[in-house]
C-alpha cells in the first residue's frame, strides 16, 4: 500500500509541476491518466478510454487521474438521468468543454454533489423511497460487501466497480459504475445500491468510451 501511495503521489507531482501546463491549452476539461512508475500518460474525454490507452504503453500502471484545468474529476449525475438510460457523465463532460469559462459554476455544482455523496455513497435509486429506509438498505449492502463480497472479488476484479442491491444482496461487476448498475437492473427492477471499487476506498462515475489521445511523459 505504501509503495502504491508513493507512486500515485509521484504521478500527481509530475502532473501538477509539469504536465498540466503542457496540456491546458489544448486539453482543458479532458481526462489525463499518469503512470507513477514511468510517468507515461494518456489523455482522453473519459477515464476508461485513457486507462485503456495507457495500458498500451504500460503493462500494469499505478495511476493518478485528473481533469485538466479542474481540481475534480467527475460530476455525479441526478437519479433521473441514470434511470432514463442517458449517459450523464459524458453529457457533463461535454457541457464542461462547451463552458470552459464557467469554472466557478462547475465548482459549485461539484461541491454540492460531493456533500450528497459523502452522506450516502449510493448510486441513484427509485423516487419516493423514505430517506431512513434507503439509508438502512444501503448500509445492509455495504456490510455485505465489506464482510463477504470484497474477499471473493479481490483476486479477479480489483479495480472494477461492483454495485450491490440492499434488498436482495444481488450484485453486478463492471468496468464502470453505469455499466455495473445497468447489469444489476437486469436482476433487480428497482435496486437500492451501494457501489464500490473493488480493493479501493473510493468510487468514480466512469463515462462511456470515446476517442483518446495518448502521450509520453518521460
Amino acid at each position: 500500500v505504501e509503495e502504491e501511495q508513493r507512486l500515485v503521489e509521484r504521478a500527481k507531482r509530475f502532473y501538477e509541476d509539469e504536465l498540466q501546463d503542457q496540456l491546458i491549452d489544448n486539453h482543458k476539461g479532458d481526462i489525463v491518466v499518469i503512470d507513477g512508475y514511468t510517468l507515461d500518460y494518456a489523455v482522453g474525454v473519459n477515464e476508461s478510454g485513457a486507462r485503456r490507452d495507457l495500458r498500451k504503453l504500460v503493462d500494469k500502471p499505478v495511476t493518478y487521474t485528473a481533469m485538466v484545468g479542474f481540481d475534480y474529476v467527475y460530476y455525479v449525475p441526478l437519479s433521473s438521468e441514470v434511470l432514463n438510460g442517458e449517459d450523464p457523465v459524458a453529457k457533463a463532460i461535454r457541457s464542461i468543454a462547451k463552458t470552459r469559462d464557467r469554472e466557478s459554476d462547475d465548482r459549485t455544482r461539484y461541491d454540492e454533489t460531493q456533500r450528497q455523496t459523502n452522506r450516502s455513497r449510493t448510486m441513484p435509486t427509485q423516487q419516493g423511497l423514505p430517506v431512513e429506509e434507503e439509508q438502512r438498505l444501503v448500509e445492509r449492502a455495504k456490510r455485505f460487501y465489506e464482510d463477504e463480497l470484497e474477499d471473493r472479488l479481490i483476486d479477479d476484479h480489483k479495480g472494477d466497480i461492483v454495485a450491490v442491491d440492499g434488498y436482495t444482496l444481488e450484485y453486478a461487476v463492471g468496468l464502470n459504475a453505469s455499466g455495473a448498475y445497468r447489469e444489476l437492473r437486469r436482476k433487480c427492477d428497482k435496486p437500492v445500491t451501494y457501489t464500490a471499487r473493488v480493493g479501493y476506498d473510493y468510487v468514480y462515475y466512469v463515462p462511456l468510451d470515446s476517442s483518446v489521445v495518448s502521450g509520453n511523459g518521460r
